[in-house]
């Protein structure tokens, strides 16, 4: 979207005008997906305290300090998201540049929370090399609170993922993600900002159980023990997501927002988002992902009611928010847009913590990249032209081999392959 892109560059100047970036605010507890598919116990964002006096005078001061920052909070709220990353960490707005915008708001007295729509992991180098966990950690770092597992989370294996969620300092939600018919997740938390119970309701393409390695979903005996609750009608589906909306609404919620790796595409019905929120009620606000588009849209849903979808592209190239008020109302939910190939950090010079990790880690795999990370004995041949190497020496960061069907593709530059992870979708 265009229409926004004027208002995030007085958000990003302002805050380094005014004060010297810090580490973003609390996240939430965890999810703990061991024990082969338990569900673990939805948690709230927990809040970092004031450091302990050291002396008497300190003791008698601090509950003045504390008064003076409750009452310079205006009661009102940012819901903070990013879809579809990749891995696209310095692209775009890049993680340094979320964080100077969490950070000016906070600044100017609004509380926040930062949620994921899923494929985070995968997309880049840093992914591959770390089976993930690179980007987990800087998600930590982030200060994320809720996040949902898109198709590409699983492309390291089932297995795999389920590790890295237990190094989440955030909380992992899925309603229709599930463990021989039990959950893995959570299906909903409810977090708590400006004295209001936020529900977040996780749901996930059931097109993974297809588009994402089926071995990765099945047992020894080549049978499916995983599911996203995929049956033809889109029903089962469409009951996990009115049943886990339905159960935050009784849990106190004030709003519910479906986190969504749905999109909008046709080859996804019927699972879209269009078909979840036409089938269900109680949702207010969809927070989508998948299909990389940005489109900003109002549907009606099962009882006739509006509802908003939003949706944040890819790599990075918007933040999505959801505005607040103190009186309560939901006030706008849109994305800012940073449409520049230049990516934000860069261009408007910023420095912050998440600027720092982001860099250093990619130095690090740059000198990864200038040796050779893979090797075969196996004479590789063009598919069309057998006589033509697959791999050339000269590009030292192309690794050695056969690619995955899913992550890789050939680009036929000069006569010679180059496979490269690309497929984001």
């Amino acid at each position: 979207m265009w229409r926004n892109r004027g208002k995030v560059i007085p958000i990003l100047v302002a805050g380094m005008l005014t004060f010297s970036l810090a580490a973003c605010g609390s996240s939430g507890q965890a999810a703990d997906p061991s024990g082969g598919g338990q569900a673990p116990e939805a948690a709230a964002a927990s809040e970092t305290g004031a450091p302990e006096a050291e002396a008497a005078a300190e003791e008698e001061a601090a509950p003045a300090e504390e008064a003076d920052t409750a009452a310079e909070k205006n009661g009102e709220i940012y819901i903070l998201f990013t879809s579809d990353v990749h891995c696209g960490v310095d692209q775009g707005f890049g993680y340094a540049g979320l964080e100077q915008v969490r950070d000016t708001l906070e600044e100017k007295g609004y509380e926040t929370i930062l949620v994921d729509d899923g494929d985070a992991i995968q997309g880049e180098p840093m992914g591959t090399f770390t089976n993930g966990e690179a980007i987990i950690e800087w998600m930590n770092a982030a200060g994320y609170d809720v996040a949902i597992p898109g198709n590409h989370e699983f492309d390291y294996g089932t297995d795999r993922f389920l590790e890295l969620a237990g190094k989440a300092e955030f909380t992992y939600i899925s309603c229709n993600f599930t463990y021989k018919d039990e959950p893995v997740f959570a299906p909903y938390v409810i977090k708590e900002a400006a004295g209001r119970k936020i529900g977040f309701v996780g749901v996930t393409t059931p097109t993974t159980i297809r588009s994402s390695t089926p071995a990765y979903f099945q047992d020894e005996n080549g049978e499916y023990v995983y599911s996203f609750k995929q049956d033809d009608t889109g029903e089962e589906l469409y009951q996990a997501v009115q049943e886990a909306a339905d159960a935050a609404r009784a849990d106190g919620a004030e709003y519910v927002y479906l986190v969504a790796h749905l999109g909008n595409e046709e080859a996804c019905r019927p699972w879209n988002y269009v078909d979840v929120v036409s089938h269900t009620s109680g949702i207010d606000v969809v927070l989508d992902g998948h299909s990389h588009d940005t489109d900003q849209v109002v549907l009606k849903n099962k009882n006739g009611e509006d509802v908003t979808r939003s949706a944040v592209g890819t790599k990075m190239s918007c933040i999505g928010y959801s505005h607040i008020s103190a009186e309560g109302e939901i006030v706008e939910t849109d994305i800012w847009s940073w449409p520049n190939s230049d990516p934000a950090p860069e261009l408007l010079g910023i420095h912050n913590k998440m600027g720092d990790l982001v860099e250093e880690a990619q130095v690090q795999l740059g000198k990864k990249l200038d040796g050779v990370v893979a090797s075969t004995e196996v004479a590789l041949q063009n598919l069309f032209e057998k006589e033509l190497p697959l791999v050339r020496e000269i590009n030292p960061h192309i690794i050695s081999g056969p690619p995955s069907p899913i992550n890789s593709a050939v680009n036929m530059e000069g006569g010679a392959g180059q496979y490269r992870e690309n497929d984001t979708d």
